[in-house]
């Protein structure tokens, strides 16, 4: 990737983060739920080790695949989907004339022996769940829709890969009617070939939900009552947390579990389910700059990205030169957070 110089941008929002954490530890408190607990906020320095060209027109999200080799799904506010590599080259020639108002991650699944890519979304007044869908010999993403029909129409959706047999992927999602409540599932092949979604659990809130995300046995939710850790056959924990969460991505691991969040606003944060949170301050690298607002970010644990080998947290940054996702170390926002 051809490198260009930059300054790195003082007084962003971004980098303002210090300054918020002091005055919310001035000022926080713990919930009325005695189940909520208090965390512990730092600052975490991210430097910019990697980035895409920034792109010509204006990103309103991005959805990241979890296999490999890794390709982004990105949704332009003008012309819709198109699919490029971890380095941003154009995998699709061409739009999918879609503009999803949420979007997950992506899986790969195979059918009659052909592997496609499929990434879950929302779309605005649809009553079905939309798969944005790639394969070998398509021009641009296509897009299917999940059975059943779901009333009050939908707000958001999180998935992640499964693990169980005979499903493609897990999945949740929330509607505009009852949007304290996340619905769980399993997205499965039914006997007419249609994909199916098949409830398995429902996570009830005190308050509205903004933002859901799965790993493993774990749905973590962010809404107006903080953040929620929910693992399988266990109790949830609750958090009081500085703001509310719009985008979200959580990837467990054997050493510590993380999500990374974005408030209103465009400030990162990243936390563990013990209970520590750190405000992300992104640095400068040579082709890139400081971010004034991130909206959507992706964690992953695929070494894809330059000399990352355990991972990485990618960002859709946003300067006043135009947008582009830019990828940061991992394995460095775990230490930093694990720090006493």
């Amino acid at each position: 990737m051809a490198e260009r110089a930059s300054l790195k941008r003082q007084n962003t929002l971004v980098n303002r983060v210090p300054a918020f954490l002091a005055l919310f530890l001035a000022t926080a408190c713990v919930g009325e739920d005695p189940k909520d607990q208090t965390v512990t906020i730092k600052t975490v320095t991210a430097p910019i080790v990697w980035q895409t060209p920034i792109f010509d027109q204006n990103v309103s999200r991005f959805g990241l695949s979890t296999d490999a080799p890794q390709m982004l799904l990105v949704s332009f506010e003008q012309s819709g989907l198109k699919l490029f590599d971890i380095d941003g080259a154009e995998v699709t020639p061409k739009f999918g004339s879609f503009f999803p108002t949420g979007l997950s991650g992506g899986v790969i699944s195979k059918f009659d022996n052909t592997s496609l890519r499929l990434f879950f979304g929302s779309e605005d007044k649809a009553d079905r769940i939309s798969i944005f869908a790639y394969g070998n010999g398509l021009e641009a993403p296509t897009r299917l829709q999940l059975e059943p029909e779901i009333s009050g129409g939908i707000a958001g959706v999180c998935s992640a890969p499964s693990d169980t047999d005979g499903s493609i992927a897990k999945l949740g999602y929330w509607t505009k009617l009852d949007n304290a409540t996340l619905v769980l599932g399993e997205v499965r092949t039914s006997t007419d070939n249609k994909l199916t979604f098949i409830e398995t659990e429902r996570l009830h809130h005190d308050k509205y939900i903004t933002s859901c995300a799965l790993d493993g046995d774990t749905a973590v939710t962010g809404g107006g009552f903080g953040l929620q850790f929910k693992t399988k056959d266990s109790e949830a924990q609750s958090f009081d947390i500085p703001g509310v969460p719009v985008e979200m991505s959580y990837l467990e691991s054997d050493d510590l579990n993380l999500v990374a969040m974005t408030f209103s606003g465009g400030s990162v944060y990243v936390a563990s389910d013990n209970g520590k949170m750190g405000g992300v301050s992104f640095k400068a690298g040579i082709s890139s700059q400081v971010p004034d607002e991130v909206s959507s970010v992706s964690l992953s644990s695929v070494g894809s990205v330059g000399g990352l080998p355990t991972g990485f947290l990618a960002a859709q940054s946003k300067t006043p030169t135009g947008t582009q996702i830019i990828y940061t170390d991992l394995q460095s926002l775990k230490d930093q957070l694990a720090e006493d």
